[in-house]
């Protein structure tokens, strides 16, 4: 059986990257022709999940999966602010802020509600990787986080803990977005004046 040959170098791919495409098996010598029933056997018979056409993941962590179905990305808005300790609330959604186009700006990763939204280059910035489940997750810092929430008109949901915001960082944030309404929204959740 083929599938057996190429299962030690999908273990490999699956412990250096968190999420696998077809791409990176035609790449490591899979055939064009036997890709399509590589995915379907690693799907029925080995555990692993496919997160869309083309794209598998070994974990089961939805965070992980939906952080890196697109390149670039991060994780943001409420999903970033809970992460970051920043709103208690647990958001109802994963949001993935992106620079790629989507066909499907909503989906569902592993039973877990995603949304992505996509922003130009001049906005993608404010973010870092943070060390989850011994994979890197490409997260907004908390006052980008806040700020992606307003420049999509979108409310807090629940609390927010200003005290765990750098105060000079978000201001500077919300001047590089140079959007009125985002200054006004910022400026009514954190209750602070900015120029």
């Amino acid at each position: 059986m083929p599938e057996i040959k190429y299962m030690k170098w999908v273990e490999k791919l699956a412990q250096k990257l968190p999420v696998f495409t077809t791409r990176d098996m035609t790449a490591r010598g899979v055939p064009p022709s036997y890709v399509r029933r590589l995915g379907n056997y690693l799907v029925k018979e080995k555990g692993v999940t496919r997160l869309e056409r083309g794209k598998f993941t070994t974990l089961t962590d939805p965070l992980l999966g939906a952080s890196w179905m697109v390149f670039p990305s991060y994780l943001s808005m409420t999903t970033a602010l809970h992460l970051r300790g920043v709103l208690l609330q647990v958001p109802h959604e994963i949001q993935v802020i992106t620079t790629r186009k989507r066909k499907e700006k909503k989906t569902k990763v592993m039973g877990a509600d995603v949304n992505f939204f996509r922003v130009g280059k001049k906005l993608f910035f404010g973010y870092t990787y943070m060390e989850y489940q011994s994979h890197q997750l490409p997260i907004a810092e908390p006052e980008k986080a806040l700020v992606d929430l307003a420049y999509f008109g979108f409310e807090p949901e629940g609390k927010l803990m200003l005290e765990k915001l750098n105060m000079k960082k978000l201001e500077a944030y919300v001047n590089m977005v140079g959007s009125d309404a985002v200054k006004k929204r910022v400026k009514r959740w954190a209750n602070v004046t900015m120029e």
